[in-house]
């Protein structure tokens, strides 16, 4: 296996070798920081395509009415939102996420809906 020459001391490493940190406190930081503006910017960034998919998704389930569904990673509570619209929605959503902030989003938009 062929060596690389020593870097020099003021050299910095690419970016391609430096691995992003996946830290669990890092990354609920990074949500809790853009937790009033998650909803705006995932319909942004998705083209509206989040509404899509969470729409289909809770088609998918089929549900009747009597189901109680675990969110997992529930960030502002759009899939509990969904999955509790409708004669035949759940009867009852669990949310959980790691990300505070999150979920104080969610628990906002709970009371508002």
């Amino acid at each position: 296996m062929a060596r690389r020459p020593p870097r020099s001391a003021g050299a910095h490493a690419p970016a391609a070798e430096v691995p992003p940190s996946k830290e669990a406190g890092r990354i609920s930081g990074m949500f809790d920081a853009i937790a009033p503006r998650y909803d705006l910017l995932n319909t942004l960034l998705s083209a509206g395509f989040d509404r899509q998919w969470r729409a289909r998704a809770i088609r998918s389930l089929a549900l009747t009415g009597r189901e109680c569904l675990l969110d997992v990673c529930a960030g502002t509570a759009g899939v509990a939102l969904a999955a509790r619209r409708g004669p035949s929605g759940a009867r009852r959503v669990i949310g959980v996420d790691f990300a505070g902030a999150m979920l104080e989003v969610g628990r906002r938009r709970i009371a508002a809906a």
